[in-house]
């Protein structure tokens, strides 16, 4: 069963403290402003236009400009706090014992290959052991953070991206004018502000993205070690027999009060003889407490940049006195236009910052013992062939049909039965899980010693009974 997160280990419960705090700042700004609005509006009730509306339009753009910002602003910041406040109160209040079951292990099938043609009981990274999860990050990140370092590098582009066009675009606005009079004659005149700060936040992004990929960078090195014995039955059975008492045996491995997914019957095609195999994987726990520090340090950084963006356009406000449109225009339009564009842009930072935060406490890891037993109709001193690819199968494929045809014969084969502690991780719970590491304990060598005194005591004793109900 996986083991209760504490308080600081909950994602949920953090996201909604954050998401509470955040909802409940914006919205006593955006009430306090828009009081303010009404306050001032109310006394002046009924309004009257002057003489020549429009003139004093023209003349107010400045004014109106600030008013139509800060109210659309205060309108929204009312209605976003109340939408975060209910929705992280839904997270601080949900159960948290609901919990999600764990995906399935990947690539059962490369890891038979992988168990049954290693020689040796350990092997260190090199091209066995980085199927575990393929691709170009493979090598420095383990598997449950490769997802996540994909979507910063992609973030990464996408604000460079943006770097560029602003650079272009700021450099159209400059020379723009120049090209567009020494070919049309068209005489457009305005000031180009700086772009400074947008560049400055997009750039602190892309810094604060490589940064964090950096530090999820797996500098232990990768052992993974098993442990494994052969042995050679002998009877009037058949492998399937043995393979299904090896998986009612390691049923025994799950906790009582969970249900997890069955074992999983393989067949290696090719020549040399039948080869089957079963791959167990006890009930996976999840185990907290890995997460990397800086998570924490992010909370305050999402909530700062939301509330500095919020607070900016809430109390938006032009620094400079009416003047004609013409002035306006030509001086302080495209100011203003980054004056509202840089708020906006921080709280799309902000909300940045906070889906990483959900990534990250996503990435989930467990712990769980693992089994393996290949059987192949053999001589022991043949090895088991892990050149051929396994395939899954359901059912036991043509060796139960073939021991009812003749049940009396003597059979002889081989079997070797592998077993180790594994960790593993996913991208999120219900997602496919990626082996990290894989060792041998002292708990787990005792339970394999009862599951071997098990297989080796199992006998068939078969009466025939009256046909009457007990």
């Amino acid at each position: 069963m996986p083991s209760k997160p504490r308080l600081w280990e909950n994602g949920s419960l953090l996201l909604g403290i954050i998401y509470f705090a955040l909802g409940l700042v914006v919205l006593i700004m955006a009430f306090s402003r828009l009081r303010d609005f009404f306050f001032l509006i109310v006394p002046n009730l009924p309004f009257s236009l002057p003489g020549d509306p429009l003139g004093f339009a023209l003349k107010s753009l400045p004014t109106i400009f600030s008013v139509f910002v800060s109210f659309i602003a205060s309108v929204a910041g009312f209605l976003f706090g109340l939408k975060w406040i209910f929705g992280g109160l839904t997270n601080i209040l949900k159960r948290s014992g609901a919990a999600t079951e764990p995906g399935e292990l990947a690539d059962q099938e490369k890891l038979l290959s992988l168990l049954a043609s290693t020689d040796q009981q350990s092997f260190n990274t090199g091209s066995k052991s980085r199927y575990l999860k393929n691709g170009l990050l493979s090598k420095w990140f383990h598997p449950g953070a490769q997802e996540f370092v994909s979507y910063l590098l992609v973030s990464n582009l996408k604000l460079t991206a943006v770097l560029v066009i602003l650079w272009l675009f700021q450099n159209f606005l400059v020379s723009g004018p120049f090209i567009l009079k020494h070919y049309t004659g068209i005489q457009l005149n305005f000031v180009v502000q700086s772009f400074r700060d947008l560049w400055l936040l997009f750039g602190c992004l892309v810094v604060a993205n490589t940064f964090i990929a950096i530090l999820f960078i797996s500098l232990k090195k990768k052992r993974f070690k098993f442990e494994n014995r052969n042995f050679l039955v002998s009877g009037r059975t058949a492998m399937v027999f043995f393979l299904s008492i090896f998986e009612e045996l390691c049923s025994l491995f799950n906790p009582h009060d969970k249900f997890y997914l069955p074992a999983g019957r393989f067949v290696c095609d090719g020549a040399g003889g039948s080869k089957i195999a079963t791959l167990f994987e006890s009930y996976p726990v999840q185990k907290y407490g890995h997460l990397n520090l800086l998570v924490y340090l992010m909370y305050p950084l999402s909530f700062c940049l939301s509330v500095w963006g919020f607070s900016s356009l809430i109390n938006f406000k032009l620094n400079f006195s009416d003047m004609e449109y013409q002035q306006f225009f030509y001086l302080h339009f495209l100011d203003m236009i980054l004056q509202i564009a840089f708020p906006c842009f921080l709280i799309m930072s902000g909300f940045h910052v906070v889906k990483l935060i959900r990534r990250i406490f996503d990435i989930s890891r467990f712990e769980s013992h693992l089994m393996v037993c290949y059987c192949k109709s053999a001589p022991l001193s043949e090895s088991i062939p892990g050149s051929n690819k396994w395939r899954r199968i359901s059912g036991s494929e043509n060796d139960l049909i073939q021991w009812i045809k003749n049940p009396e014969r003597f059979r002889e084969f081989s079997a070797s039965i592998s077993w180790a502690n594994i960790v593993t991780e996913a991208p999120a719970v219900r997602e496919s899980r990626w082996i990290t590491s894989m060792e041998s304990d002292i708990e787990l060598e005792g339970l394999i010693k009862h599951l071997l005194d098990g297989l080796e005591k199992v006998q068939f004793d078969m009466r025939e009974a009256s046909n009457q109900d007990p």
